[in-house]
Order: C-alpha cells, then structure tokens, then sequence
C-alpha cells in the first residue's frame, strides 16, 4: 500500500502502464541510458505500491517521433485501455514521451480524468480529476510540443544555412560518389558510367520514358543502383528497368551537375502523417547551385528533358495523378538511390492509408487488386467495365498477369 496521498486503492486495483519511447532508431541504439531510466519506472511503480504482475510496459513505440500518434500502436493501445477502465496509473519520466502535440495530449489527459487515472513523471504524481494538476500537466504538454517545434526550426533552419554554401553532404545517387575529403566524382565503374550515358541520349532518341522502357525491356538491359553487402559496404548492383527507375533518374538534377534542396513541400498537421509531398517548380528550390558535381547532361538538356516529360503525361489519359494511380502508373517507386522502393505506392494516397473510392460505372476502382501481383487493377471500358491487370505492362513492359 503506497502512502503517497494522491492514490488510493481504487487505482492499484487497476494496472499501471509505463509508456516508454525515445523518437528516433538512432536514439533506441545509441541512448541506452535514457532507455534505461524509462525502464527502471517499473520499481517505481512498486514502489507506489503495484505488484509486478499488474505493471505493464508499452515500449512498442521506442523509434517513432511523438509528434503524431497515428502510427503509435503503442499510443493507441494505452488509450485504448484508459478508456476500458484498465489503467489506475500512467508512468512516463516525462510527458513528452507520451505526445509532443497539444492535441493528443489533451485528448489522453481528458480520457484519464474521466476514468480518474493518474499520471506520475519525474517531477511527482498528478490527478487529472483535480483541476490543478490537470493544468500543470496541460502546460507541460504546451511545452514539450513547444520544445520539438522550436528543435525542429532551428535543426532545419542550420540545415538550410549549411546547404546554402554547399556543405551539407546530401545522399548520392548512383553514378556519383563522394570521397573522404568530401569531393563528389563520377562512379568510377565505366559500366556504371556508360549505362547512364546511354539512358539520357536514348531518351531524347525514343522521346518518352515508356518508349525508353520498351527499347530497354526489349534489350534486356539493366540499370545500375547501389546496394549493401553483408558487411554494409556500398556496392553496385543491376536490375531490371522499370517505368519509375527510368523516370526517377531524368527527374534527378544531380545528374545534372546541381546541388538542390528543399525541392519538395510537405506540409504537417499536428496529429496527422505528413502530407503527400509537392514537388516544386526549380525556381522555387531553397538552394539550387549549378556545376557542383560531374555532370552527364547538361542543365538544358536536364530542364528540355523536364519540359518533355510533362508534355508526355499531359498528352496522356492520367494527366490526374490519382487516375495514374489508380490505372498502375508509377506503381512501384524506385529510388536510384538504393533501388528500394519508396513512399507513397499506388495502393496508398501518399499518407498512410487507401485510395478513394473513384467515379464512373465502375465504382471499385482504385480499391479492386490483383490476385497474382496484388497490384492495384485499373477498369477497362468495353461493352460493359471490367477490370484488369496491367501493372507490370506499365511497370516493366512485361506481359500481363492475365486477370
């Protein structure tokens, strides 16, 4: 029995829940003793009197940033069981592992008064039932999300100063490579070097990239991306062209010889994913410096190739991006970074969750995919609408999967 004056029994008859979380992979692997401290609340929370078979630990969120709870299963769990009654007591060493944003926060401290849970960090124990330990701890709240915000302008605001002289050494591409005293050089494998060469005069020779694609699949040539061994050095490895691996690398101004940043837009809401990223026009690029690195194409042959490949996609039927979507265009985006795929596929609306159901006779577009590839289907309009797979048509220019 804990003598502290805040608890009573009724909240030891429930469970106590640890809520541990540090943002970042980094930090999991190189913070251990912050780890740690969050971990030791488990004899604290004997020490105010829980048996050690009523403490649980949800630490399934250590790696992921507290600035939105919509990919915290371990947030949602822990406010799933406070409004099941569950919870007598919530243990954090601070309150900013729990949320960094006012909203979420709020939504847990009203959740936790209303089912007369209470919350302890290092500075003491607090009721949310009593409205003076609601509001210190709404002010903590205010403040933990003060603090990232105001972390995340200054980290972003020395990022741009750094990449405004060109010192912020950015990821590469394959097909450039960055030496030990920062100098950026072509890949020294000619192969690399070569292939590369031959994908941009080839592409001002077919003029389109599925036509490059379909010369490419055709020839059975592969593209070079860079990859890890099982030591983690950087090594080259080549595979098969596909419609976004090819688009990537014209979109690319490094290849260009251009230092570039801030070249996309992605606008955050507190408590939400971030938004779908905006890829601005070149003027309106935080930095743009031009013969910074090795060039394939020059910088008018690089913005021609701009102007052609949107001529392209107006010319097409998915001038509206979530039609291309929904039709299997860019349906698996590849970085030539690392040849992974990145965010945002077609089965997603580049924040987490589906695509909307579409218009027209056919209502499941968009939602319908197949059972081969379990790639997104797109309608084909006859006599009557069907759907049909062509995604590694448009992807790779191979046959169809046949559904």
């Amino acid at each position: 029995m804990s003598s502290h004056p805040k608890i009573e029994r009724s909240h030891q008859r429930r469970q106590a829940y640890i809520y541990i979380r540090q943002s970042t992979m980094r930090q999991v692997h190189e913070n251990l003793e912050s780890q740690a401290l969050q971990y030791q609340l488990e004899t604290q929370a004997e020490a105010l009197g829980w048996r050690a078979e009523q403490i649980v630990v949800i630490d399934e969120d250590l790696g992921k940033s507290g600035i939105s709870s919509v990919t915290r299963t371990g947030f949602q769990r822990l406010f799933t069981d406070v409004g099941l009654g569950k919870v007598g007591m919530i243990l954090v060493t601070d309150v900013s592992r729990i949320a960094r944003n006012s909203a979420d926060w709020h939504r847990l401290l009203e959740l936790a008064a209303q089912n007369d849970v209470l919350v302890s960090d290092s500075s003491g124990v607090y009721n949310p039932t009593i409205y003076a330990d609601r509001l210190l701890l709404g002010i903590q709240g205010a403040f933990a999300e003060a603090r990232w915000y105001n972390m995340r302008q200054q980290t972003k605001e020395a990022r741009l100063h750094k990449a405004k002289r060109g010192e912020l050494n950015l990821r590469l591409p394959v097909g450039l490579v960055r030496l030990p005293n920062d100098e950026v050089v072509k890949e020294p494998d000619g192969q690399v070097q070569s292939a590369l060469a031959w994908l941009f005069r080839t592409f001002r020779q077919e003029g389109s990239v599925h036509q490059l694609l379909i010369r490419m699949a055709k020839a059975g040539i592969q593209m070079p991306r860079q990859g890890r061994n099982a030591v983690g050095q950087a090594i080259i490895t080549w595979a098969r062209p596909s419609y976004e691996a090819i688009y990537q690398v014209l979109k690319l101004p490094a290849y260009a010889g251009a230092y570039t940043y801030g070249k996309r837009k992605s606008p955050t809401t507190p408590g939400q994913q971030r938004g779908r990223n905006r890829i601005l026009d070149p003027e309106a690029w935080q930095v743009l410096i031009k013969d910074a690195f090795p060039a394939y194409i020059s910088w008018d042959e690089y913005m021609e190739n701009q102007k052609i490949m949107a001529q392209n996609w107006r010319a097409t039927p998915f001038a509206n991006p979530a039609d291309a979507k929904n039709h299997g265009i860019h349906n698996e985006p590849f970085s030539p970074y690392n040849g992974e795929r990145t965010r945002g596929s077609a089965s997603d609306d580049g924040q987490g969750g589906f695509s909307a159901v579409g218009k027209g006779r056919a209502l499941l577009q968009g939602i319908v995919y197949c059972g081969h590839c379990g790639r997104p289907m797109r309608v084909r309009y006859r006599d009557k609408p069907a759907y049909v797979c062509e995604a590694t048509k448009q992807a790779f220019n191979e046959p169809r999967c046949g559904f």
